[in-house]
């Protein structure tokens, strides 16, 4: 189904900008209140990757250089109207595979930085929070707590594998929602996972936090 809205101003540009994502932009050169100049500017400005195409009659050849050299992705004159649709049709793949692209980035990266069974981050993002603030030079205190689940592996040998996932899950479920407006919980894998309070005042208020988690963690979980 087509859907497209006609803007005629820059506050009607950031207004339906705002109200949704768009998969292509065409701009007539020369309108009342606007043009394509100030378009591209305002589309670059709001950093949507949305494929732009200036239409237009009036259009100098090198103010669409300079826009196309700006990153505008066509400029089609209204003498050659032909072309329009092959274009459209050639930047919308081209922004489709873009997406596909950017969504498998993104996954990557969560694969890389979160434990798939818990959702939570996982030793190689905690690695790199400290490291992050080593670098740079946080005069504060932090508290780094280790928590390893003491006869674990009983559970999976009793119960099976999926019961020790539940587990696990519940586990990373009570830690967050005791500590996750504070700390960063993570799971550093099989039966070990870690909390890391990157601000407390002294080592009296590290062992509090380090009772408080013990203490999260002391209520059964039922198998």
């Amino acid at each position: 189904q087509l859907e497209f809205k006609r803007v005629d101003s820059a506050d009607d540009m950031r207004a339906a900008l705002a109200h949704q994502r768009w998969d292509l932009v065409i701009s007539d050169h020369h309108m009342p209140r606007f043009d394509s100049v100030r378009a591209f500017d305002l589309l670059r400005r709001s950093d949507q990757d949305i494929p732009f195409i200036i239409l237009s009659g009036t259009m100098p050849e090198h103010t669409a250089a300079g826009a196309m050299r700006l990153g505008a992705n066509d400029f089609i004159s209204k003498s050659n109207q032909a072309r329009l649709v092959p274009v459209v049709e050639r930047e919308l793949r081209n922004g489709m595979l873009r997406r596909a692209k950017q969504d498998i980035e993104r996954s990557l990266i969560h694969v890389t930085y979160h434990d798939q069974l818990t959702g939570l981050p996982n030793g190689t993002m905690l690695t790199k929070l400290i490291e992050d603030r080593v670098q740079g030079g946080r005069p504060d205190k932090a508290a780094l707590l280790f928590i390893d689940l003491d006869r674990f592996m009983r559970v999976n040998e009793s119960f099976g594998n999926a019961a020790g996932d539940d587990v696990l899950r519940r586990v990373a479920a009570r830690l967050c929602d005791a500590f996750a407006q504070q700390a960063l919980v993570a799971r550093m894998g099989q039966d070990r996972f870690a909390v890391f309070f990157e601000s407390v005042p002294d080592a009296a208020a590290a062992a509090a936090y380090a009772q408080a988690v013990s203490d999260t963690l002391a209520p059964p979980f039922e198998v």
